[in-house]
Parts: C-alpha cells; sequence; structure tokens
C-alpha cells in the first residue's frame, strides 16, 4: 500500500499489507485499489473514498478499513492523501 500526500513530492510512505487482510479476497488477481482521505489535526477525517475498485467487494472494504487504521496511526499532517493498494 502506497501513501502519498497530494500536491507535494517527495511526501511518500510505502506500507506492506497484511497476508490475512489478503485473505478477505474471493479471487487471486484483483486490479489495484484507490482511495483518498482527509486529514486535519493529524487526524483521518471520515471514511476513505474509494475510486478504484479490485472487483471483490469483501476485499475493498478490508482495505478501506486497513487504510483509514494507517491513516489514523500515523500522524500524517494535514492534507488530502491518496492511498493505492496493489496487489
Amino acid at each position: 500500500m502506497v501513501i502519498t500526500r497530494v500536491g507535494t513530492v517527495g511526501e511518500r510512505r510505502e506500507i506492506a499489507i497484511p497476508v490475512e487482510l489478503l485473505a478477505e479476497s474471493e479471487k487471486g488477481n484483483w486490479e489495484p485499489v484507490e482511495f483518498f482521505h482527509t486529514v486535519e489535526h493529524f487526524t483521518a477525517m471520515g471514511d476513505p473514498i474509494q475510486t478504484k475498485f479490485s472487483g471483490s467487494k469483501e476485499l475493498d472494504q478490508a482495505l478501506a478499513r486497513y487504510a483509514k487504521l494507517k491513516v489514523s496511526s500515523s500522524s500524517f499532517a494535514k492534507g488530502y492523501y491518496r492511498i493505492t493498494a496493489y496487489p
């Protein structure tokens, strides 16, 4: 999973996706998934907005929960973030 602050250069974090989370997928192959998330006062605001889908609703939901957890627990600065999960 890659988390990048929109509108900046070099602010990028790579985070491994746990194998257990990938077990949520009913299919072995899936498309990259993309979310956008807003951070204010080092706090994730609401739920991530999904713009690209894997083809598995269960996997999309699990990745959204994981993305929110990582944004919430990583003390990101105020901004708008793109979160992309790759197979």
